[in-house]
């Protein structure tokens, strides 16, 4: 029979390195999306990063994620409005 998987994973540590004098419009979407200081977008979801899944992991690699709408990589918002 098929049943259900839950896999708890202990908490890990992502450093990032921020470079405001080079995207410095990124640098203030991406810590805004920390904080979630920024309310409610345009797509009615609220502007933080909180429950937003990595969609894509390839080890070794890249991680990506941050689609605050969707959570699949097909949608995404920005504090600036749509993603820029």
């Amino acid at each position: 029979s098929k049943g259900r998987i839950c896999l708890r994973m202990p908490p890990e540590r992502l450093t990032f390195e921020l470079w405001p004098e080079v995207a410095p419009m990124a640098v203030q979407n991406f810590l805004s999306l920390i904080t979630g200081h920024k309310g409610v977008g345009a797509g009615g979801r609220p502007l933080h990063y909180k429950d937003c899944p990595f969609h894509r992991v390839v080890p070794g690699f890249v991680i990506q994620g941050g689609d605050i709408l969707m959570g699949n990589g097909a949608g995404g918002e920005s504090i600036y409005g749509k993603p820029f």
